[in-house]
């Protein structure tokens, strides 16, 4: 030890001016010293008292002292410091004082101050790593030692475990925090700031397990202490995050720190055990709740950093990796990670996040959200995609998804002198293929299995799908092809729902709604309480209740089993009247909301415009009222129109309508005349019956005029009997054998159906009685299920003896009922299984002769017969072979070795099943994320990416996001208008430029090389899953998924980078720093990619693609050519001769005689001239070849124009005929066009 520094430099007068010196005074100086030298450099303007002593004693001339002082301490540190000993190769090597120069730390620490000044300089000088744990290793044996170091280990150790107890304990159930406890997490947080490489001051932490005994319980019991749960949240995070954060992103090679690295990683993970508590995340989420629900103009920047804070906290949870030797999890069971997605699950936090990522105010946390949803999937992505399929799968067999066809005929029936109609089920068929034609087949087939005759078929109804009223080959349509007078209608009832009683129900509990809300901290009552507390909304669903019960009236009717057209007008019309008296605001329940609203918005107390509505604030303006009224308004007013033009835009409604009016009683008033009865319906029904085959026109006419002078005697003497328009056609019936055709054309007013509500109520049966245990059924046995549970009788009637004898009239029937059929399968079994067991028996037997029945140890010399050895003899073998192409000579040849940076990548992707719940779980999530969040938040994702407001690589999650949402969506809902945001061509190109950039930092990093190379395996895959995508939508039947598809493709076919990038990365495939998988998946992408190219060459056979650019030598100039003088403006005279001459040769072309080219294309795709002007001048070719008399290349032009061009339409649409193409070149050669800088 070196001997202890004098004061004798200072003068007396100095002294006395100085605290009476004390053991550590010298100490306590060089603290005054460090307060002086800090307060004197902060320059401030009011000074400290301490400031003024400063410049007092350095007026005295004390600085010089008190900094000689200063330097003879820290010398003496360094020099106790370096009397401890020195590594000589790879032992350490102890000075001769090194047990005093330890015990001299051990008193330099007991006597330290609040400034730490003593334990900072060894932290600095690295002792603990670079000494003491050498000293442990080499000289555990002296105990004098060993123990001297450990004191000074501890006592290093004592003030953080000072700070540990001063935070808290457990009293029974409950956590008692101290008074001092939020000033000791601060402590802490300091305390890790200052920690170095070693980590100590973590890893002493995670050994004392505050997280688990102390820091988790606050959140729990003092959350609405705000500061104590800021400073928590704030030490939570830096405790929690990621090893490899600690080591800049890399994982430690060396041993020792990797050895700390291992450490922290398993305090991690004991961190995250931790977290399985619902009663945390509850206090998380209500917290988290609580600050999303202030407005931006009442969050203060510390609101905004601990919502920050909380979300980075979830996301380091997330994040920690299993530990799969303390866990030992198989498939189908739940890890700690599932666990707590669980408790995320189970607390709401999850509706939160939907609601951040969501909202267009909570934009900044997008890329939070992000991450913190990639993790919850962590080893889920594969996995839960299998698991999607197979749910699928389960669906394709369960009774979801057999498509069935459910048959109702209605037929008349009379009961007591009145012919009604009755409504009856004739059966149910299971279709292979739902198309016009099977369905069409099934219904003639099921018609003629009941004798019914396709000629006595009056009319259909149908839900109005396109394959059954297409006009083309619709079912409907080839029903009439075999059957006359067909009238066909579309379900009332499938055009008109009503929600009567929700919009009423929200009237009638409005405050108790308004209460839930507020009361819920959940995302979607957060994002619901704000809209529904306004004038606007009260306005509007008020308005709606009383619009919306009288159109819940019309369905109703609508819905009657028993309904026929007659009573369609006469309800639409009564409705009509009733929606017109409502445009008045005269509906009860809106005349009830503005009597307890102000005439006027006006101002409150805090001068905004509000009043209280039962007991609630709600939120006025007069644009809210003025955009109320009109919205309702107009509803109002759409509805009405809808009503009105109900029946009238079909031919069969208006032939039904027409037979209504004939059987009208009001239109046979004593004042109206014959004629202006039969004016509307005359020629429409007389049309419809002889189309029918009843009569000639001039016959039903006349019988018409009779009928009309008949009922109109009959309504004038019995008003009250026909009141109504089925009494004039009971009339009509009874009247058969005087009027035959009108008793025929009120038979297909009463029979011809105007709704499949039967069948609904059918198909609702069905599910019924085909339930998930009954899969299985067969369509028979249901077919006769349905029957009974529809038309059932009274049971109480029935004879059940009388059945019984029927039923045992046969005991040999009886006796194999049900067992002919169990025979005859168990036979068959059998026969299976015998089958099965020779197959075995000869595959043993030729096992056997494989082998020689010498025992193996013995060895033998073979021959091997017709293979020569280097010589000319036959190859000798020394061990028993089954197989000669088994034979080598390599067994004993060392392989050679290859070095560890050239060895194949092995593949390290972890995938793993969780349980059943989990996986439900997050399928509803992904659901909920890809209808609220997906594209709102990849936009904003994608804006922050482009913005680099982000931590180098947050694209990965961007990146993993889409291919794994864009996935699920392809497999679960199919609908390309929930991913829309990153279907496009931008997209595609941001992946290509993404997957060119990882490739650079392949070659410039090659230490990082594995690493670049799995983001570029990422990229890729986001890659192949927007080309699934396309295909896709190639796929469908949707018309303008089809164009869309086909526009993006047309511009990834066209762009060179897009069609060699799969070329590219075939030929930089490097095994020893890519994967398997990669090169898998490239094959996959790159085999999809050329497929759908060749479907696209396929079906266009004007593909235009980007050509090379290649640089070409210098020519020589050319005289310019002098400009084209204008072409002169023809005559309309001579346009008409010029036309008259090359029509001709145009329809020989149109009907097949001549040849069109093939090879013309109106568009460089190498030319600078923009786009909108090649297609004007496309548009000007088109026009010359016609006036040069070259019909042919016109053709060509303009049909090669409408490939490239398709949008609006300007060179016709895709399915234009020959005669409207031929008048769209007649337009084009009379056009007048611009011909700036066309030549």
């Amino acid at each position: 030890m070196m001997p202890k520094p004098k004061t004798t430099f200072m003068h007396t007068d100095e002294i006395k001016t100085l605290p009476k010196p004390n053991k550590c005074s010298q100490f306590n100086m060089t603290r005054h010293s460090i307060k002086l030298k800090e307060k004197i450099s902060y320059g401030q303007n009011e000074k400290p008292s301490d400031t003024i002593i400063a410049e007092n004693i350095l007026k005295n001339r004390l600085c010089k002292g008190l900094t000689l002082f200063i330097m003879v301490m820290h010398v003496e540190l360094q020099a106790t410091c370096s009397s401890l000993g020195y590594i000589e190769g790879n032992k350490c090597v102890k000075e001769p004082d090194c047990l005093e120069a330890i015990k001299d730390l051990i008193r330099f620490l007991k006597r330290e101050d609040d400034s730490f000044e003593i334990r900072r300089e060894l932290g600095n000088a690295q002792i603990v790593q670079n000494d003491l744990l050498h000293i442990i290793k080499w000289y555990s044996n002296d105990e004098k030692l060993f123990d001297a170091v450990i004191r000074f280990i501890m006592v290093m150790h004592v003030e953080l475990q000072a700070t540990c107890s001063s935070l808290g304990y457990i009293e029974g159930n409950k956590y008692v925090k101290e008074p001092d406890c939020l000033e000791a997490i601060k402590d802490l947080i300091r305390f890790l700031k200052r920690e170095d490489d070693s980590f100590e001051i973590r890893r002493e932490l995670g050994n004392a397990q505050i997280v688990q005994n102390d820091l988790l319980h606050i959140i729990k019991w003092y959350s609405n202490d705000e500061k104590l749960l800021d400073a928590v949240i704030r030490l939570l995070v830096n405790l929690t995050q990621p090893a490899i954060l600690c080591f800049n992103n890399t994982v430690p090679t060396e041993k020792t720190i990797r050895n700390i690295y291992i450490e922290i990683e398993s305090i991690l993970q004991s961190y995250k055990e931790a977290f399985v508590d619902e009663e945390l995340f509850n206090a998380l989420t209500q917290k988290l709740g609580d600050l999303l629900k202030l407005d931006w103009e009442h969050r203060q920047e510390e609101d905004r950093l601990l919502i920050e804070r909380i979300l980075i906290l979830i996301r380091n949870v997330l994040h920690v990796p299993p530990n799969e030797d303390r866990e030992q999890r198989t498939d189908d069971d739940a890890t700690v990670h599932d666990q707590v997605i669980w408790a995320i699950h189970c607390t709401g936090l999850e509706d939160l996040l939907l609601y951040i990522a969501s909202s267009e105010e909570e934009r900044n946390f997008s890329m939070h959200i992000l991450e913190i949803v990639s993790l919850m999937f962590r080893e889920q992505s594969h996995a839960f995609i299998i698991f999607l399929k197979q749910l699928e799968f389960l669906q394709l067999l369960d009774v979801s998804v057999s498509q069935n066809l459910v048959v109702y005929v209605r037929y008349l029936s009379s009961v007591g002198g009145r012919i009604d109609p009755v409504t009856r089920f004739l059966g149910i068929r299971q279709l292979s293929v739902a198309n016009a034609e099977a369905i069409f087949s099934e219904v003639v087939s099921m018609l003629e299995s009941f004798n019914f005759k396709l000629d006595k078929l009056v009319g259909v109804s149908t839900d109005g799908a396109s394959v059954m009223v297409g006009c083309k080959s619709g079912v409907v349509t080839r029903l009439r092809q075999v059957t006359s007078g067909l009238l066909a209608t579309h379900c009332i009832a499938h055009r008109w729902l009503s929600f009567e009683g929700s919009v009423q129900a929200v009237v009638d509990n409005y405050p108790a709604l308004v209460s839930v809300f507020l009361e819920d901290n959940s995302a979607k009552a957060l994002a619901m309480h704000k809209p529904i507390t306004t004038y606007k909304f009260l306005y509007t669903v008020h308005y709606l209740a009383d619009v919306l019960r009288h159109l819940c009236i019309l369905c109703k009717a609508y819905q009657r089993s028993d309904i026929d057209f007659t009573e369609v007008n006469p309800l639409l019309l009564s409705t009509v009247e009733v929606l017109e008296g409502l445009r008045s605001e005269s509906g009860c329940n809106i005349s009830r909301f503005l009597s307890q609203v102000p005439a006027q918005p006006a101002l409150d107390s805090l001068g905004l415009c509000t009043f209280d509505f039962k007991g609630h604030t709600i939120r006025d303006s007069a644009q809210q009222r003025s955009e109320a009224a009109s919205a309702c308004s107009q509803f109002v007013g759409i509805v009405i129109d809808n009503l009105r033009s109900r029946f009238t835009e079909e031919d069969d409604a208006s032939v039904l309508g027409a037979l209504t009016k004939l059987f009208d009683p009001s239109l046979y008033s004593q004042s109206a005349s014959d004629n202006s009865i039969l004016s509307d319906v005359s020629g429409t029904v007389s049309d419809f019956l002889s189309s029918c085959g009843v009569g000639s026109e001039p016959e039903i006419s006349q019988e018409l005029v009779s009928f009309v002078s008949y009922a109109k005697v009959q309504v004038a003497r019995s008003a009250k009997v026909y009141s109504g328009v089925r009494d004039l056609v009971q009339l009509a019936l009874r009247s058969r054998s005087t009027y035959p055709s009108v008793a025929v054309a009120a038979e297909r007013l009463l029979v011809s159906p105007v709704s499949t509500v039967d069948c609904e109520r059918g198909f609702s049966r069905m599910n019924l009685i085909k339930t998930d245990i009954r899969n299985k059924l067969a369509i028979s046995n249901l077919e006769n299920l349905m029957r009974i549970s529809l038309h059932k009788s009274d049971m109480t009637n029935f004879n059940f003896e009388e059945a019984f004898n029927k039923l045992a009239a046969n005991p040999e029937i009886l006796a194999r009922a049900g067992v002919q059929r169990s025979m005859t399968e168990k036979e068959k079994d059998e026969r299976e299984l015998e089958m099965v067991r020779e197959q075995e028996k000869l595959q043993k037997l030729a096992n056997v002769k494989k082998f020689s029945t010498r025992h193996s140890r013995f060895g033998g010399t073979f021959v091997v017969h017709n293979m020569k050895s280097i010589s000319d003899r036959e190859v000798i073998y020394h061990k028993p072979l089954k197989d000669v192409n088994e034979m080598t000579f390599d067994t004993t040849k060392k392989p050679k070795k290859k070095p560890k940076n050239r060895q194949p990548i092995k593949g390290q992707e972890v995938s793993r099943r969780s349980t059943l719940s989990i996986r439900l779980g997050l399928k509803e999530f992904c659901a909920q994320f890809l209808d609220n969040c997906y594209n709102p938040m990849m936009y904003a994702v994608k804006d922050i990416l482009a913005r680099e407001k982000t931590q180098d690589h947050d694209e990965t999650y961007y990146l993993w996001a889409m291919r794994f949402f864009m996935e699920f969506c392809r497999h679960h809902s199919k609908q390309v208008d929930l991913v829309s945001e990153t279907m496009s061509v931008q997209t595609f190109h941001y992946i290509q430029v993404q997957l060119f950039q990882y490739y650079e930092m392949i070659m410039m990093e090659k230490k990082e090389a594995v690493i670049w190379a799995k983001r570029v395996h990422l990229a890729l895959k986001a890659y192949q899953e927007l080309l699934h995508y396309l295909d896709m939508m190639d796929r469908s039947k949707n018309t303008q998924l089809m164009e869309s598809s086909k526009v993006i493709k047309g511009n990834i076919f066209y762009m060179m980078e897009f069609r060699d990038i799969f070329l590219t990365l075939l030929k930089k495939f490097d095994q020893s720093k890519q994967s398997r998988a990669f090169l898998k998946d490239l094959i996959e992408t790159t085999h999809l990619f050329l497929k759908m190219l060749e479907n696209a060459t396929k079906t266009n056979s004007h593909l235009v693609v980007q050509k090379k650019k290649t640089k070409k030598g210098r020519k020589k100039k050319k005289p310019t050519a002098q400009a084209p003088e204008p072409v002169p403006d023809l005559t309309q005279t001579e346009l008409d001769d010029k036309w008259d001459e090359v029509s001709e040769e145009l329809s020989a072309l149109f009907q097949g005689r001549g040849e069109i080219p093939t090879d013309i294309s109106p568009f460089d795709a190498a030319s600078e001239v923009q786009e909108d002007q090649q297609r004007i001048d496309a548009m000007i070719k088109i026009q010359d070849a016609l006036r040069e008399n070259k019909p042919g290349e016109a053709i060509a032009l303009i049909r090669s124009a409408r490939e490239i061009w398709p949008e609006r339409d300007d060179f016709g649409s895709e399915d234009i005929s020959p005669e409207e193409e031929f008048m769209a070149l007649r337009e084009i050669f009379m056009a007048n066009l611009p011909r700036k800088y066309h030549r």
